[in-house]
C-alpha cells in the first residue's frame, strides 16, 4: 500500500507543478483511477491494480546551446515503485546540424 501512496503523491505533485496538458499529459487516466481508489477506498488484503500510471513531461530547453530544442520525459512506474526505478525515456526534437550529441550531454544533468 506504501507503493502506492507514493506513486499517487508523486502524480499529484506533478499536476501541480504542471498544470496544463500541454506540460503534463497522463497517459492512462484509467490507470490514475484505479490507484486512487486502490489507496484510498481498499484494505491490505486488497489486490492492488494491475496498471501503473504513465505519463509525458514536455518542456523546452532554452539555453544559449539548445536554442529552445523541445524535449517529452516518458515516465511509466513499475508496481514496486519507488524501490525500483521507473522506465524513463527522453525524446527530442529535431536538433540542427549544428548541433551535435557532445553539445547537449553537459546541458542535461544526471544525478
Amino acid at each position: 500500500m506504501e507503493w502506492a501512496e507514493s506513486q499517487l503523491a508523486e502524480v499529484e505533485l506533478l499536476t501541480s507543478m504542471f498544470p496544463g496538458q500541454d506540460e503534463l499529459e497522463l497517459t492512462d487516466q484509467l490507470a490514475l483511477a484505479d490507484l486512487r481508489s486502490y489507496v484510498e477506498n481498499s484494505s491490505s488484503g486488497d489486490k492492488p491494480p494491475p496498471s501503473r500510471p504513465r505519463f509525458f513531461i514536455k518542456q523546452r530547453l532554452d539555453s544559449s546551446v539548445m536554442n529552445g530544442t523541445e524535449f517529452i520525459l516518458s515516465c511509466a512506474y513499475p508496481s514496486e515503485y519507488p524501490s525500483v526505478l521507473p522506465e524513463i525515456t527522453v525524446r527530442k526534437s529535431l536538433i540542427g546540424s549544428s548541433l551535435t550529441k557532445t553539445d547537449v550531454k553537459p546541458t542535461l544533468k544526471f544525478r
